[in-house]
């Protein structure tokens, strides 16, 4: 049983032979400054271990025993140096984390340091008490800040006139002010220290704690230069205002030209109609003498004519009538454009107007070969001027007869839709372009036609009968495809006041 004993006992010594070996040799960088002391504490540990096993060895070989009586004082001093070491190694460890944790906040705060030194943006700190307790370059430059005394405070100085552009009670740069502790935003200030002039935007918030419930110790404020913008925001005002004054001053210009050119257009108008007047008087009777000494002749009154010289007395005769109605048209539109027509509004049966000229102008289209059709109307009543209704209608079925070839048909009816009475006169006749339907309504205007016969007319109807519609407080209007047809409709109040 002693060899296997002593077999051990060598192993143990061998081995803690070369535990002590490299625990002399291993290098506790980790663990600096206390590298040494750990070394040490863990040396005599494995040296314990050693002796014990020394000693045993001695023992059971029977060489000696003097070593035994001391093994137990010895292994007493093991557990101590254990935990000797443990704990040096545990506070080491604890001492490197508190020295890289300080390392990393003294980068932080170099780095943030320099952030804030070369802000293009001005930062200060106001504490409780009113003063600048930092402020970096550019805030420095910005407000002209100087140092108070030998308390390495700051101050800005007393010539720092700050201007608000919100209000005139707005302190966003008020030492006493940003001492509270407020929260604001972009307040825009004007800055003069002495001849040099800032536009500053102003930001604050307070400085405090962490406890939301605590009081303010003061404000972190943050300055943007906004000269530059300010600049170009006024120049815009500027620009704005001088833009509004130049366009007012156009605008009265203008208004003093139109004015100017109303007026003489008005007298324009005034001389034309005097004129038209004057004319058209003067045209109508030397034509009723015309037209009676004409008729005088082919009456045979004078004595006896042959028959060339009756055919031309008709040709003259026909052509002083014609140009008769032209000036009775004349005269008429004038009147209507002068505002001299007058609505007599009395309840009327539209169907029986329709009738009625259905009834005059028949015998012309029968003469023409064209077909008139009065279509089965609405019985409705309205409150309008019969005469002028029958006028516009009239002129509406005799263009239509007149534009209608041989063989045609033109229909008439009147209806009803809403508060509205709708009098349609369509024909087969040529139609009428898209691009002319617009301006037929125009005085004199006429469109060429594609009959073998142009009817004669003055171009004055469909103008009258746009007047005459207005003054009822109607329109016309008209639907026509080119080569088949056309529709013009008279649209009317079933009440219109006289006017």
């Amino acid at each position: 049983m002693r060899p296997l004993v002593v077999f051990f006992d060598v192993i143990s010594l061998l081995t803690f032979g070369f535990a002590f070996v490299m625990v002399l040799m291993q290098r506790f960088e980790e663990f600096k400054p206390y590298d040494r002391i750990i070394r040490v504490f863990l040396a005599l540990a494995v040296f314990i271990l050693a002796f014990v096993a020394f000693s045993n060895i001695l023992e059971h070989t029977g060489i000696t025993a003097k070593l035994d009586e001391y093994e137990d004082y010895v292994e007493i001093l093991f557990v101590p140096l254990i935990a000797y070491a443990v704990y040096s190694m545990q506070t080491a460890r604890l001492f490197n984390e508190a020295r890289r944790a300080e390392e990393l906040l003294r980068a932080e705060h170099e780095l943030l340091t320099a952030v804030v030194e070369t802000s293009p943006t001005g930062i200060m700190l106001v504490t409780q008490s009113g003063d600048i307790a930092f402020a970096n370059d550019t805030a420095r430059e910005m407000l002209a800040l100087r140092p108070r005394g030998e308390s390495g405070s700051l101050t800005m100085p007393e010539e720092l006139n700050c201007i608000s552009s919100e209000s005139a009670s707005a302190r966003p740069l008020s030492l006493e002010h940003l001492a509270e502790g407020p929260s604001f935003t972009g307040s825009v200030c004007i800055v003069e220290i002495g001849t040099l002039r800032r536009a500053l935007s102003v930001s604050a918030s307070p400085l405090g704690s962490g406890d939301e419930s605590a009081e303010a110790s003061g404000s972190v404020v943050t300055i943007v230069d906004v000269t530059e913008r300010e600049r170009a925001r006024q120049e815009l005002l500027d620009a704005q205002a001088r833009y509004s004054l130049d366009l007012e001053r156009t605008v009265d210009e203008r208004t003093v030209e139109l004015l100017a050119a109303n007026r003489a257009l008005e007298s324009a108008n005034t001389a034309k109609r005097e004129f038209v007047a004057s004319i058209s008087h003067e045209f109508k009777t030397p034509l009723n003498s015309i037209q009676g000494f004409t008729g005088l002749l082919l009456d045979g009154v004078p004595g006896p004519i042959t028959a060339e010289q009756a055919k031309q007395l008709g040709f003259v005769r026909d052509s002083s009538v014609q140009l008769l109605g032209l000036v009775e048209r004349l005269l008429e539109l004038e009147r209507i454009e002068a505002g001299h027509t007058t609505v007599t509004s009395v309840s009327v049966a539209v169907a029986d107007v329709v009738r009625h000229v259905v009834d005059l102008i028949g015998p012309l289209a029968d003469a023409r070969g064209v077909e008139m059709v009065v279509e089965p109307s609405d019985d409705v009543r309205a409150e309008t001027d019969p005469g002028l209704v029958g006028q516009i209608v009239r002129n509406l079925v005799s263009n239509a007869v007149k534009f209608t070839p041989a063989g045609g048909t033109v229909s008439v009816s009147a209806r009803v839709e809403g508060e509205r009475v709708l009098v349609s006169v369509r024909d087969t006749g040529i139609g009428i372009a898209l691009a002319d339907q617009a301006r037929i309504f125009e005085p004199f205007a006429q469109v060429e036609v594609s009959l073998e016969h142009k009817p004669a007319g003055t171009g004055l109807g469909l103008a009258i009968c746009r007047e005459l519609a207005v003054a009822l407080g109607g329109t016309v209007s008209v639907e026509s495809t080119l080569g088949e047809g056309s529709t013009f409709t008279l649209d009317i109040p079933r009440g219109v006041s006289a006017g």
